[in-house]
């Protein structure tokens, strides 16, 4: 009988775990987790490893008395020279996962001027795994909340305008609509993202606290 599905699986938590990849009992790949979710786990490594091959992983986490690990079988979901990603073939429990992003070392938080070119990478090119890796959501989320931020951001857009109605007025009109093209490049291009980052920030960590508190 094929698992349910279960959203919060697919809430990523960013880590920077050594982990090793073991096919048939034997360490074919070790590599650094880069963030692992109740369904499973994306590594930073690009190997010849092709999808459906059945896997035993080793997550190592640090300890006093010296290193441990957790073991979990899965398969092989994707990999390329993007990554590797790997679904359990048993969805993590919470209480596990909340052990396990504990332990794990935390992972470099990303910088801002990053997933500013990710932001418009990811919605360039429509990538879901690229948007999953990136940002722990799906495509499909970052196109919905994209989409909410930025027609709930058009009242506080124009209100500069209409503060600046007056002054804007007497000026010739293509000196107007330069400026106007000007103030939209900068919105779209500056503004806009940024409340997009935020937005999905907030979601992310809403889902995790949500998740863990499960």
């Amino acid at each position: 009988m094929p698992r349910s599905y279960d959203a919060r699986a697919d809430v990523r938590v960013p880590i920077a775990a050594p982990v090793n990849v073991m096919v048939r009992g034997r360490v074919v790949l070790a590599a650094i987790a880069v963030n692992i979710s109740l369904g499973g786990l994306a590594l930073n490594a690009a190997a010849a490893l092709p999808p459906g091959i059945p896997c035993d992983v080793a997550i190592s986490l640090p300890q006093s008395d010296g290193s441990g690990e957790y073991m979990a079988q899965g398969t092989i979901m994707r990999s390329g020279e993007n990554g590797m990603a790997i679904r359990f073939t048993e969805t993590l429990e919470s209480q596990a996962l909340a052990v396990i992003t504990a332990m794990a070392p935390s992972a470099p938080a990303a910088s801002w001027p990053g997933l500013y070119w990710a932001y418009f990478r990811v919605g360039h090119g429509k990538d879901d795994w690229e948007c999953r890796q990136v940002f722990g959501i799906t495509f499909r989320t970052f196109s919905r909340l994209s989409t909410t931020t930025f027609l709930c951001s058009i009242p506080v857009a124009l209100l500069p305008v209409w503060l600046l109605r007056s002054f804007l007025h007497p000026l010739p009109s293509s000196l107007a609509l330069a400026a106007a093209l000007a103030y939209g490049a900068i919105w779209l291009l500056g503004v806009q993202p940024f409340i997009d980052l935020a937005a999905i920030r907030v979601l992310v960590r809403r889902r995790i606290r949500r998740k863990t508190l499960e």
